[in-house]
Formats: C-alpha cells, structure tokens, sequence
C-alpha cells in the first residue's frame, strides 16, 4: 500500500467514525446501512483520481465535498420523527404503507445527497441558453486575457499575502488561461467580471488587483459548499505570467 493509500484510509476512516458517532442516537434501520454505502462513494471518489492527483488537498476536498458528518443524522431524525407521527395517527394497512413509503423515501433521498455532495456520475446537460447569453453580451477584459499560474487559496482576499502562503499542500487548481474571445483552455467561460461553468453552471465573481507591482487574480471557488449549503466562496490567488 503506498504512503497515498495509507493517509486516505486514514482521513476516510476517520469521517466514517464521525457519522458512526452521530448516528449513535438515531433510531432507524437505515443508519446501518448509511456508513456503507458513504464509505463505497468515498473510495469511488479516490480510485478516480489520477495518481499525481492523489493528494491531502484531493482528499480533504473529496471529504468537504460530502458535507458534516452530523448532516446525516440530521436527515435520519427529521424523517424518523415525522414517520413515527404518522405511525401513531394510522392503523391496520395504513400502517404498513406509510412505514414503506417512509423507507422507500429514505433510501431514495439519502442516494440524491450522497450523488450531490460526491459530485457523481449524474451530471446534468449545460445550460446552453446562459452559454449563449455569455458569449452573445461578451466584453473584453484585456487585463484578464493570457496565463495565471495559481500560487495560493485563501478565505478573504485581504488575506493574500505575496510570498507568505496560506494554504498547506498542493494547489487543486494549477492555472488558467483566458482568450480573448471569451474561452479558456479548460471548461470555463468569461466575460468582464464573470466566469462561468457551463457543467457547473456556476458564475464566479473575479477581480485583479496590482500587489508590490504584480497583477495578481482573485478567483471565487464556487465548491459544493458555496452551490449546495450556501456558505461563503474561498478564493484561488493566480499570478500572471509575463
């Protein structure tokens, strides 16, 4: 087993032991099942990743994208409790339907938020209307156009320092390059202030800003918890190459 392995059995092993601790309390047939089926998605994730991607910022990412560990329990008491509600109103086969009802929706549900968080198999088509829409309204950014070697990830923009960085290990992102006609070399759009993920189908804010006389790009990283938990975006700081 390589050194790679061996730290992502760990970091996975240790998120496992998390919703395990959360479920403790939970009261449902499902909770068993639940690590299980996490634990599959998880190593689905990392037998996808390349092995020179197969770093902790990879792993941790892979684990972010998941959600909380409590998350899950949250789910399972929310439903339990309403299908124990439903169960003291019903009788005879009532009963029994409402329970399998209650089951069926609970194996179903919990397979979307797993897909979701995981970023599975299931992506949807590109919105080819906005695609449209960027690429007709297009405006040139002459500052943005060319190369951007990424040389940090931050939480405020103010907390970028040139030299000092803050983020520990590999950088996901590596770098991008902007033409200008509103294309990148990955799958990306843009235009002036805007660039857009047509899988994603997200729109990220970006500016430049000139530190100790070098043009430097704030990017918002638009990650499952900025799209799926509504939390505030972390920024990629690229440098342009000249």
């Amino acid at each position: 087993m390589s050194e790679a392995e061996k730290q992502w059995h760990q970091m996975r092993d240790e998120y496992l032991r998390q919703i395990e601790a959360e479920l403790t309390a939970v009261h449902h047939p499902r909770k068993k099942d639940l690590p299980a089926d996490v634990r599959e998605h998880l190593d689905q994730r990392f037998q996808e990743l390349k092995e020179s991607e197969k770093t902790t910022e990879n792993f941790r990412k892979i684990l972010e994208d998941m959600g909380p560990a409590e998350e899950y329990a949250e789910l399972l008491i929310e439903i339990t409790s309403k299908s124990h509600s439903n169960l003291q109103t019903e009788t005879g086969t009532w009963v029994f339907w409402n329970h399998a009802l209650t089951l069926l929706f609970v194996v179903v549900l919990i397979g979307i938020i797993i897909y979701v968080f995981s970023g599975g198999p299931f992506e949807t088509a590109p919105d080819t209307a906005k695609i449209h829409e960027v690429m007709e309204n297009f405006q040139l950014d002459p500052e943005l156009v060319g190369r951007w070697i990424s040389v940090d990830f931050v939480t405020r923009p103010e907390g970028f320092v040139p030299g000092r960085k803050n983020w520990r290990g590999d950088l996901f992102l590596k770098e991008l390059v902007f033409y200008d006609d509103g294309r990148t070399e990955g799958p990306w759009l843009w235009t002036q202030g805007i660039i857009y993920h047509p899988g994603d189908k997200t729109e990220a804010k970006y500016f430049i800003k000139t530190i100790e006389e070098e043009p430097y790009l704030f990017f918002e990283w638009m990650s499952g918890d900025v799209t799926i938990r509504g939390m505030k975006p972390n920024y990629y700081v690229l440098k342009k190459e000249l």
